[in-house]
């Protein structure tokens, strides 16, 4: 009799028929309880939402207004090298001794990159016991933080030097070496001070990140202002 009760009161769902006020709110009660799990999903993606662009990072500058930074900075550069007179004369060939200073700050860093990063990685590694010799034995091992500032910084440090090299030596067929020089020593000795203080914290590095990329967006645009004094002398004389 208990089966046939239960069954005629589930009939009694969808036919119409009065239903036992229990099973009522029975279903009451579990049909809000689906509701609210439905709708916590929601609440809990908004939550998310609103936390993440709370943490959302720093977005860098415009293109355009970074492109013209780096214009302004080799206008400088330009206009330094003019009033000094070190503006390569560009109907004579530039001597060794007018590379000298650029060609002294790549070997500077590369000698501090040799001394500092590419040996920051190992002491780290070292000071934290046998974890150079088994970090890929488990998947498990907590990677110490030292290590990892220390190879992202020697990464980091890989990534800025051929940019660098480039227009460096570049900029000095348009600077002449004292003034592209000055600026390659500024960078070089910010990239240094960068990576060793990356290695102890990650805290205040754009100080020393932000001039980097200034001087070398700066030497880039002096390339190109060189180049195109040349490039439209070059035409001006050929008509």
């Amino acid at each position: 009799k208990g089966t046939a009760g239960q069954t005629r009161r589930w009939r009694g769902l969808s036919s119409g028929d009065p239903v036992d006020p229990t099973t009522s709110n029975s279903n009451s009660l579990h049909m809000s309880a689906a509701t609210r799990r439905k709708s916590a999903p929601v609440v809990d993606a908004e939550r998310d939402s609103d936390e993440a662009a709370s943490h959302r990072p720093p977005q860098g500058p415009p293109i355009l207004v970074l492109l013209a930074m780096y214009a302004v900075v080799g206008c400088a550069l330009t206009v330094l090298a003019s009033l000094t007179g070190q503006v390569p004369d560009p109907d004579v060939a530039l001597r060794p001794r007018d590379f000298a200073l650029p060609i002294f700050d790549l070997g500077v860093f590369a000698l501090a990159y040799q001394v500092l990063d590419v040996l920051g990685p190992i002491n780290a590694a070292g000071r934290h016991g046998t974890f150079l010799a088994n970090r890929f034995a488990t998947c498990n091992e907590k990677i110490p933080e030292e290590y990892v500032r220390a190879v992202r910084a020697q990464a980091n440090q890989v990534e800025q030097f051929a940019p660098f090299a480039v227009v460096l030596l570049g900029a000095t067929f348009s600077l002449g070496g004292l003034v592209s020089g000055g600026a390659g020593a500024v960078w070089v000795l910010l990239r240094i001070r960068y990576g060793v203080h990356y290695r102890r914290t990650n805290d205040g590095i754009s100080a020393y990140t932000i001039p980097c990329y200034m001087v070398v967006g700066g030497l880039a645009a002096a390339c190109l202002i060189g180049s195109g004094r040349l490039l439209c002398d070059s035409v001006s004389s050929a008509l």
